[in-house]
C-alpha cells in the first residue's frame, strides 16, 4: 500500500509502519475473501522519556484519501495530552513490550 504524503505525512516511525503492516494485511485479506478492504486510518506515537518519573507522548491519526495521507482528529485525549507526565512512562513501557513481543515473541 502506497500514498504520497499530504502536507500532514504521517511519521516514520515503528509504531506507524506496524499500523501500517497491520492494514496491508486486513487490506490482502479483505480481498482474498471477497469483501471490501476496511477504511484505511493509521496510528502512530512516539514516547520521548525526558526522566525516568517523566515522559512526553505525541500521538497521531492518519487517514488514506485517494493519494494522500492525512492527518484526521483525535478521537480521544489520548491524542491531545501532551503535557510530561508519569502516564507516558507506563504508556512508552507497555508499548514497547507489546510491539516486541508481537514482533520478536520475547
Amino acid at each position: 500500500m502506497y500514498a504520497s504524503p499530504g502536507p500532514k505525512a504521517p511519521p516514520r516511525r515503528p509504531s506507524a509502519a506496524r499500523s501500517q503492516a497491520l492494514q496491508c494485511a486486513a487490506a490482502i485479506c479483505a480481498l482474498l475473501e471477497d469483501r471490501p478492504a476496511p477504511v484505511a486510518e493509521l496510528d502512530s506515537v512516539c514516547y520521548s522519556l525526558l526522566s525516568p518519573a517523566t515522559a512526553l507522548a505525541m500521538h497521531g491519526r492518519f487517514r488514506i484519501s485517494g493519494d494522500r495521507i492525512d492527518q484526521i482528529e483525535a478521537s480521544n485525549g489520548l491524542e491531545t495530552n501532551t503535557s510530561a507526565t508519569a502516564a507516558h512512562v507506563s504508556e512508552a513501557s507497555a508499548w514497547y513490550r507489546d510491539i516486541r513481543a508481537r514482533c520478536f515473541g520475547v
